[in-house]
């Protein structure tokens, strides 16, 4: 499945459905497919969140086709299996039924291809802190290990933690077309509202893939 041209590597991470709502566990973000480009971001993209989704550390060779079977970050003690979420009849992507794993949305790339892997989790729940409760607490350089199907493991590094109000989600960054292999941790973040009963910002992660963790 792999190719090293941006216009043919995925499998349209924004699938036409106009608008997808992504849930996780408490809240939904509206996630539009306006104004997204097929392949490289535009050049003109000059909002300091844009620099988010580049990479700071040299971007390894992307990998090939294979699905995340477990995730481990050492820094806040993850260490889980993947679930698979594609999209409900209704358009919504579908979030983990467990608050103790991780789902990696079936519509990108697998973690290790060519452009931007997504992989969402839960905050918390009713019955406790849920598998990213601690996400934030990760800093650049920090690692991500995502073990994959065909025995390999796709290391990746943290390059950047954003907090992003619900009504400005930064679609560009997260779901656009990147000419490296990246990754996209995503929670929800701020502060809960009892009565809409979802949190006011979400946090994402990015990551970019690389050769190895400095022990080698």
């Amino acid at each position: 499945m792999i190719s090293f041209t941006l216009e043919t590597h995925t499998k349209q991470l924004l699938v036409s459905v106009g608008i997808l709502v992504l849930v996780v566990g408490c809240g939904i973000l509206l996630v539009s497919k306006q104004g997204v480009q097929e392949g490289r971001f535009s050049k003109s993209l000059t909002s300091d969140r844009a620099t988010s989704s580049r990479p700071m550390f040299d971007p390894a060779q992307p990998l090939t086709e294979s699905v995340p079977v477990r995730i481990r970050i050492p820094k806040i003690y993850v260490d889980t299996n993947f679930v698979p979420l594609g999209l409900q009849d209704t358009g919504e992507i579908e979030i983990p039924k467990g608050y103790t794993e991780v789902g990696w949305y079936t519509y990108g790339p697998t973690p290790g291809e060519l452009g931007p892997a997504v992989v969402l989790g839960h905050v918390d729940s009713y019955e406790g802190p849920g598998v990213f409760m601690s996400l934030g607490q990760l800093t650049q350089g920090e690692y991500v290990y995502i073990d994959r199907a065909d025995g390999t493991t796709a290391l990746f590094r943290v390059t950047a933690l954003e907090r992003y109000n619900r009504n400005e989600f930064p679609t560009k960054d997260v779901y656009g077309d990147i000419d490296f292999s990246g990754l996209r941790l995503i929670t929800c973040s701020g502060t809960y509202n009892h009565e809409t009963h979802e949190y006011d910002r979400v946090l994402v992660v990015y990551a970019t893939l690389v050769d190895n963790d400095g022990t080698k």
